[in-house]
């Protein structure tokens, strides 16, 4: 059942463990070895997404509640629904709606899935529209876009995921020497400004555009993201050198990913170029891009 930890909470919806209708140890043990896009639980007779918090305790203040209703009352097509929180000892998680196709990542690595151009861009204009009702919400910005947090439903709508709670979402202290080659690999989506500088908890709007840059290069070759044919740069030398504003052989315009035309219409590629822009101020806001992203599929 629902609980609340104070007398301001009751609006606010989060879960103590008795409320999942499987046992709390059943649904880790389920959740093992699987992808973040594949944990699931029930939960009122309903499949739901698990997302693990990495935390060891939680101070339900007034801020935390509040952002937590905040996520909890954003309704629109191209996000996704947050259902619940868990947030008492031992586990730590978020309960969102369940999308069946996993991630856009796994979407991108899958080769058995046939991505036309209508349908990349039907998934560029779905985060397009998530992210410009996200910006126009309270919460903002998203922060930590990616293709890794876009998921997609059974009928192929991408929806936005992971986007707001940011004090429950941030990995533990740690310096740059201590980071994994996945956390370098989650930088390639920051923008250069946000590398450089102490980044907001949740991010920033321009910072947000960059992301979405890096996601469309992603959709567009199916490479990954920051593709860069013919060089063995590892991730954080990409992250170090998109920091300091240098190209690979220097001089030149700042490192951005590989673009081709043959295999990208021109009108993408000047939208991916502007979402790059180094200046912050430069890069389109997510409203401009509706229409443009519109405008560059002929059959809408």
């Amino acid at each position: 059942m629902m609980g609340n930890s104070s007398s301001s909470a009751g609006k606010v919806p989060y879960l103590n463990s008795k409320s999942i209708d499987d046992s709390l140890e059943s649904i880790l043990g389920n959740m093992k070895d699987k992808p973040s896009s594949h944990r699931t639980a029930v939960y009122k007779e309903n499949i739901c997404s698990v997302r693990l918090l990495n935390v060891k305790s939680v101070c339900l203040n007034r801020e935390l509640l509040t952002e937590l209703k905040q996520c909890r009352d954003l309704s629109h097509p191209n996000i996704c629904s947050v259902i619940g929180a868990c947030l008492e000892p031992p586990q730590f998680f978020l309960l969102t709606e369940y999308c069946p196709k996993g991630s856009l990542q796994d979407i991108l690595k899958n080769g058995s899935i046939k991505l036309h151009w209508s349908f990349k861009f039907s998934l560029m204009l779905d985060i397009v529209k998530g992210m410009d009702y996200l910006h126009r919400s309270p919460l903002r910005s998203h922060g930590h876009l990616s293709s890794s947090n876009c998921v997609v439903d059974s009928r192929f709508v991408l929806k936005v995921t992971d986007h707001g709670l940011s004090l429950l979402r941030r990995p533990p202290g740690q310096d740059e020497e201590g980071w994994s080659k996945k956390h370098w690999t989650s930088l390639l989506w920051r923008a250069p400004e946000l590398l450089r500088d102490s980044m907001p908890s949740s991010g920033t709007q321009k910072g947000d555009v960059y992301s979405f840059g890096i996601i469309v290069q992603e959709v567009v070759y199916r490479r990954g993201p920051f593709h860069i044919p013919n060089n063995n740069l590892e991730a954080r030398d990409i992250v170090e050198r998109v920091k300091a504003g240098v190209c690979v052989g220097g001089g030149g315009s700042p490192l951005r990913p590989h673009t081709d035309r043959a295999e990208c219409p021109e009108g993408v590629e000047a939208l991916m170029g502007a979402c790059w822009s180094e200046r912050p101020s430069d890069r389109p806001d997510f409203s401009s891009l509706r229409v443009t992203v519109k405008r560059l599929c002929p059959s809408w």
